[in-house]
């Protein structure tokens, strides 16, 4: 009975992935298309990861080419890949619902205003907020893929916001406010329980970790230390935040309780605060390890550390830039981008034996990579 419930889930997965492929490709390409990726979809007995990753594009604007970034949707197993947005504004940050059905990403296609735009399983694209998004951090999932938390350019600062994407918009009241204090508030990180968010603010006089419920209500700062505290994620048992800080002036990983106890230095090195900074870590799926990027002989490159204070582990060693890492479901692999190649495309590393594979086209630049990967567990 369980395996027979298990091939019932995988062919509800497969389905799921049949209506993205293909109402992408009937909508970009037409029904030939259509009929080849669910073809291969529906052939392949386990369904593959899909990813999207950034690209830029020549589209023909006003009888001049204009370079614009572009969203792409690539399922790895079967090496297809189409442009998912195809729009001579930029798009960028796309961030996957944890149900796999909806991918939000920001725009600047309705009078050159970044706003938070959504694309459903049919490949339709809607925009999903009229508010202007702050560039550079990608749309917030909450655990039930019902709202998202995003960061508001309101000019003087950032301020933070709730959409509730079962909800209509309504002034007021959808998209809600998370945070509007007069200095920026940015850097959500939902709680599994999706009851809470950890967030960046500076409204003390400088960066410390806040949390707060999913309404407003309850705000606390969690750090209280003079030196800048970023970039918090919360563990996957919701027991734990983990950031980083600039304490004795260099960078470093600490992880704390929820009320801002039990305060722990996972890493102890002289890396001074660089572009890195800005990047959460990354936590594994049972809440063991940490994946962050860091700077080595003045490169960017990805180190594992335990939670439990076990010497770090350096996972890449290319002497480029290798950022971003994000762990596969599997605990096993790791996804992030490099430049190695010469450009930036989209690797997999399997941290137990450094074996790294590309695995974006190789004629096309890839950044910014998000990964949706189908599972029983996430499925139900």
């Amino acid at each position: 009975m369980q395996r027979y419930n298990e091939r019932r889930v995988e062919a509800v997965q497969g389905k799921r992935m049949v209506r993205w492929l293909a109402g992408l490709a009937l909508r970009l390409f037409g029904g030939a298309v259509v009929l080849c990726a669910a073809t291969l979809v529906v052939a392949s007995a386990s369904p593959g990861m899909l990813i999207t990753f950034e690209s830029e594009v020549v589209h023909l604007v006003q009888r001049q080419n204009a370079i614009a970034a572009d969203i792409f949707l690539m399922d790895a197993a079967r090496n297809i890949t189409v442009n998912a947005s195809d729009h001579p504004a930029h798009d960028t940050s796309a961030s996957w619902s944890p149900d796999g059905t909806q991918m939000a990403f920001y725009s600047t296609r309705e009078q050159g205003i970044r706003s938070l735009y959504l694309m459903s399983a049919d490949g339709t694209i809607r925009r999903a907020a009229p508010q202007e998004v702050r560039y550079g951090y990608h749309p917030a999932w909450s655990p039930d893929s019902t709202r998202i938390a995003f960061e508001v350019d309101v000019g003087a600062q950032t301020d933070l916001y709730i959409l509730d994407v079962t909800q209509p918009l309504e002034p007021g009241k959808n998209p809600s406010v998370l945070a509007d204090h007069l200095w920026d508030d940015r850097f959500p990180s939902w709680s599994p329980d999706g009851q809470w968010l950890a967030f960046v603010s500076w409204r003390d006089g400088n960066a410390d970790i806040f949390r707060a419920r999913a309404d407003g209500s309850e705000v606390r700062n969690l750090t209280q230390d003079p030196a800048w505290d970023i970039s918090p994620s919360w563990s996957p048992d919701g027991q734990s935040i983990a950031f980083f800080s600039v304490r004795s002036l260099y960078r470093n990983l600490f992880v704390m309780k929820p009320d801002g106890g039990d305060l722990r230095q996972l890493t102890d090195t002289q890396e001074l605060s660089t572009g890195t900074f800005w990047h959460a870590p990354a936590w594994s799926p049972d809440g063991s390890m940490l994946a962050i990027q860091t700077s080595i002989d003045r490169d960017n490159e990805i180190v594992i550390v335990g939670r439990d204070g076990a010497p770090a582990m350096q996972l890449t060693r290319a002497g480029r830039s290798d950022v971003l890492p994000a762990w596969l479901p599997d605990g096993e692999r790791l996804l992030f981008m490099s430049d190695r190649g010469g450009r930036f495309r989209v690797y997999v590393a399997e941290w137990r034996t450094q074996r790294i594979q590309s695995i974006s086209p190789a004629d096309m630049l890839a950044v910014y990579p998000s990964v949706w990967v189908p599972s029983v567990r996430g499925s139900r």
